[in-house]
């Protein structure tokens, strides 16, 4: 199963893209709670966690650092990565 999901989802620059739907999803909709684009997102917290381990912690955690780079932003991977994905595995198990 987890190779089915490695090549479901493909990754173009800031993108995660569902090659079965062919939605492209910012990285910050996924993994930057509190951002705009993560509350405007319609994905609920048990799915972005699914997309993010089937992309990998390291790789949606690499692709928030260059989002964060590019714009001048500091970034702290366990603020801003790490503890991103704890606050979104404990809003799934609240089923937010």
């Amino acid at each position: 199963m987890g190779q089915e999901n490695n090549r479901r989802y493909a990754i173009e620059g800031a993108h995660v893209i569902d090659t079965q739907t062919h939605q492209q999803i910012y990285i910050r909709a996924l993994l930057d709670v509190g951002c705009y684009e993560y509350v405007s997102s319609n994905l609920p917290c048990s799915e972005r966690l699914k997309i993010i381990n089937a992309i990998g912690e390291q790789q949606a955690i690499a692709m928030m650092r260059a989002i964060c780079e590019s714009k001048g932003r500091a970034f702290d991977e366990e603020k801003d990565g790490r503890l991103n994905i704890k606050i979104l595995k404990m809003l799934a198990e609240s089923n937010y």
